[in-house]
């Protein structure tokens, strides 16, 4: 399988690797035990020398135009536009067109992929093999590397601006290339609720990573403070804590709290505790608590007043749960709900509502919780945390179990359990399907007896 995603099953070049992998191999090592422990993707191996000198061979034998047509195209990807192509060597389409289809029947190197639906009709072409791309590409020198990369972006940033369905990802990956940190930045930013958006939580994290290497790579005067590392930092915590990666979230979590507290965001160190605390609630609960008495503490001489309110509202829910019933928990609970309700603020909902819901349902108020843990799903996919959504549809399908609305609790079981398998969070999958098994077992003979008198 190694062999074959880097050689995409060509038999030639699959060959040429094997030999390559056996002669490199240790001599402790057999050849599966050697690609087992590779560390990168198998991707990152090289090509080997007599399959480079083979394609470099019959690259040279083009004409000067087809190699700046096929060189250029590298840059762009495994599938590009004769329009783009054009406009970067500053030549004709109907040249770079017909120089393409003269490729298509002479050489292995390209395929025709339809064309261009919007704007300037122009051909969509594409390289048979991404180890051509490689070779191709390897000629470049790095100085027009980079050039190239900056004119595709702002290409592609162009055709973005008039709709014409470019991603984000690939916009990041051309100014990245290209140097330009600051809008490469910006369009991993966007990559990252796109690949959200469609519940790519791996992708989305992998983008983020990638925002945060940039941001080391910039200069201080462009970085806007800590303030864009302490925003990608507790994005990436929510991306891990929807993954159930506690011990990942926990760590970025903390990150964001000292870089907080370094630089005097209080604000912000704030939201990271009350968040770090939300995570403890589930992996230690003793820190929790103690978490809370810290809270509880710097909110003192807070002038903030909703952002007070829900500190204490958290630190009060919290030991509810934890340590048994509390009057005064309690009404830090309904007067943070109360102060934080109007304000419509989705973060500061996010953070209350499951914990309202779940003070509801302490108190039997069972068609109340039902109703607070609904709008807890709402505001939770506004917000983008999966997490918080499946507590919310755990709170919700309790309270009905209680009322006996055991249909509504099935399909609510359902959506849940079909949320946590999007996001991959093994812990969710478990629990809502153990749910689902346990009310399928409860209610098995109340539906056999309904269809007997039915019968």
């Amino acid at each position: 399988a190694f062999i074959h995603a880097r050689t995409e099953g060509h038999p030639l070049f699959m060959v040429s690797l094997a030999n390559q992998v056996f002669d490199r191999q240790p001599d402790h090592q057999t050849m599966s035990q050697w690609l087992l422990a590779w560390p990168g993707s198998p991707f990152d191996v090289a090509i080997p020398d007599n399959l480079q000198a083979m394609i470099e061979s019959q690259v040279d034998r083009l004409t000067p135009m087809e190699r700046d047509v096929l060189e250029t195209a590298s840059a762009i990807g495994v599938k590009w536009s004769a329009g783009l192509v054009a406009t970067l060597l500053h030549v004709d389409l109907a040249e770079v067109e017909a120089c393409c289809e003269r490729l298509i029947r002479y050489s292995n190197l390209l395929t025709a992929a339809g064309a261009t639906e919007e704007g300037e009709v122009a051909g969509i072409f594409a390289f048979n093999h991404a180890l051509h791309i490689d070779v191709l590409y390897s000629r470049l020198a790095p100085a027009q590397k980079l050039r190239l990369h900056r004119r595709i972006g702002q290409f592609l940033e162009q055709c973005r601006e008039s709709e014409q369905g470019v991603g984000a990802a690939d916009l990041a990956q051309h100014f990245e290339q290209g140097r330009d940190f600051g809008r490469a930045l910006r369009y991993l930013r966007e990559a990252t609720e796109e690949a959200l958006y469609r519940y790519a939580n791996r992708e989305a994290q992998g983008y983020v990573d990638r925002a945060l290497s940039l941001l080391d790579r910039m200069p201080p005067s462009d970085r806007d403070g800590p303030v864009v590392e302490l925003e990608l930092r507790l994005q990436r915590a929510i991306i891990r804590r929807a993954m159930n990666d506690m011990v990942g979230s926990i760590e970025d979590y903390s990150t964001v709290q000292r870089i907080a507290e370094q630089s005097g965001q209080r604000a912000w160190e704030i939201r990271a505790l009350l968040e770090l605390g939300r995570v403890m609630f589930w992996v230690d609960r003793q820190r929790c608590l103690r978490l809370a008495d810290e809270l509880a503490a710097r909110c003192r001489d807070m002038k903030d007043d909703l952002l007070k309110a829900q500190v204490l509202g958290c630190c009060g829910g919290w030991r509810i749960h934890l340590k048994g019933w509390d009057e005064q928990g309690a009404r830090d609970c309904y007067a943070a709900m109360d102060a934080v309700k109007p304000t419509r603020n989705m973060q500061m909902l996010n953070a209350r509502i499951a914990l309202h819901a779940s003070l509801e349902s302490y108190r039997s108020r069972y068609r109340s919780s039902i109703e607070t843990a609904r709008e807890g799903q709402e505001v939770a996919k506004a917000v983008g945390d999966p997490q918080q959504y499946m507590v919310c549809s755990s709170l919700g399908i309790i309270s009905m179990l209680h009322v006996g609305e055991w249909a509504s609790a099935r399909r609510e079981i359902g959506q849940a359990l079909q949320m946590a398998r999007r996001n991959e969070n093994e812990l969710g999958i478990a629990v809502f399907t153990l749910e689902q098994e346990s009310v399928d077992i409860s209610t098995a003979p109340f539906q056999l007896m309904d269809r007997a008198f039915r019968e």
